[in-house]
């Protein structure tokens, strides 16, 4: 997957999950935001990306990608409502 002299990368990618749902978070609560219209472009885009991640990654279906992991989130928002 990532080479040695990658971990920044890496430790992008980890700082970009961070605020993502962070951002998600903030705007379904402080600014009451629904969260209904998070939920069909994560579910679009999260199918739209699944295949490349499947192909470079060489797996299945499962893990799922991280746009899943924030659809669970707003789908757990949308029923805590």
């Amino acid at each position: 997957m990532l080479l040695p002299y990658q971990d920044w990368a890496f430790a992008l990618g980890r700082l970009a999950f961070a605020l993502f749902v962070f951002l998600l978070a903030y705007n379904t609560t402080v600014r009451a935001v629904s969260p209904r219209r998070y939920l069909l472009p994560l579910l679009i885009f999260g199918t739209l990306s699944q295949p490349p991640a499947m192909i470079y990654f060489e797996r299945g279906w499962l893990p799922l990608n991280i746009l899943f992991t924030l659809l669970l989130g707003v789908t757990f928002f949308e029923g805590v409502r």
